[in-house]
């Protein structure tokens, strides 16, 4: 396993603004040394909108097009689900959003994926990977660290 799976998200044809934001989360992952980032699109337009998800330093992105016209869980979880099982990231960023968290906890649960919801900061070191997130309404941070062989999906 190895690199950053990136979900991108995007709203009547624009990517949206959190997709960029983990896409510079990925970024900063691979330079610490989990590998390459690529960038997963789903949806009707996802061919078109995939110009919109490279950056430097993106390897790839992948675009997943669907029939249908609005964000539909389901589908999302079936693309994420696949491109886990054939691509095998170490780290699959989703955004903390209404979309992501309609499938995100379930896709993990169903592959078996370590799993970390809130989650306001990430790294890669030495011992794996490591994410904090708040807990008790955000007046405490957890730090977690994975050591799980499995990928880790996080919004």
């Amino acid at each position: 396993m190895s690199g950053v799976l990136v979900v991108s998200e995007h709203r009547r044809g624009q990517v949206l603004a959190v997709t960029h934001e983990l896409i510079a989360a990925a970024l900063e992952l691979g330079a610490a040394g989990a590998g390459g980032v690529t960038v997963l699109v789903v949806g009707s337009e996802a061919t078109a909108l995939a110009a919109s998800c490279g950056a430097e330093g993106v390897a790839e992105v992948v675009a997943v097009p669907t029939q249908n016209r609005e964000f539909e869980a389901h589908a999302a979880q079936a693309a994420v689900a696949t491109a886990v099982e054939q691509m095998g990231p170490n780290v699959v960023l989703c955004g903390h959003t209404p979309d992501s968290m309609g499938f995100a906890p379930a896709l993990a649960a169903a592959a078996g994926l370590g799993f970390a919801a809130n989650v306001i900061e990430v790294g890669w070191g030495d011992d794996g990977l490591t994410a904090a997130r708040g807990v008790y309404g955000d007046r405490l941070v957890a730090r977690l660290a994975f050591d799980r062989p499995s990928p880790v999906l996080m919004v």
